[in-house]
């Protein structure tokens, strides 16, 4: 899939993400990092967020559950 927002675009294939600005390959590896830079160089624009809200609440909801079972 495919994401742009003005200059800057995202390929999120299997566990890989592409982030270019332009024609110019910024990133490549770790899918979550590079929705993680996307959204920071888009300022963190409400559409980009919307976007990506999926993969952000489960990230951080496996994030609260490890916490949980570390405190116990």
């Amino acid at each position: 899939m495919i994401y742009q927002h003005k200059n800057y675009s995202l390929s999120h294939t299997g566990g890989t993400g592409y982030l270019y600005r332009g024609n110019q390959l910024l990133f490549r590896g770790d899918g979550y990092k590079a929705i993680l830079m996307f959204i920071k160089f888009s300022n963190n624009d409400k559409n980009v967020l919307n976007a990506f809200k999926k993969q952000l609440d489960q990230r951080e909801e496996c994030r609260l559950k490890k916490f949980k079972t570390d405190e116990q």
